[in-house]
């Protein structure tokens, strides 16, 4: 669930997206969000199959290709 102080800013950037991107490309918006608050990188057949993904990644500018995978994070620590 989104933390309500992030509210604001999210309704802005779902203004913004409706200007920028196709209503069928719009759900992409909240996996998005996810990955730049997360701080962890989608799933690489996320990434693979899903263009408009990946688009909105770098329109919400989250460097997610610098980031790690889930999967990435637990090698890390197990190591």
């Amino acid at each position: 669930m989104l933390p309500d102080e992030l509210w604001d800013e999210f309704e802005k950037s779902v203004e913004a997206a409706e200007d920028h991107f196709d209503e069928d490309d719009l759900h992409w918006l909240a996996p998005a969000w996810a990955v730049k608050l997360r701080g962890i990188a989608p799933q690489k057949p996320a990434t693979d199959r899903n263009p408009k993904f990946v688009e909105m990644l770098d329109w919400l500018n989250v460097p997610w290709r610098e980031m790690k995978r889930h999967d990435q994070l637990h090698e890390r620590q197990s190591a």
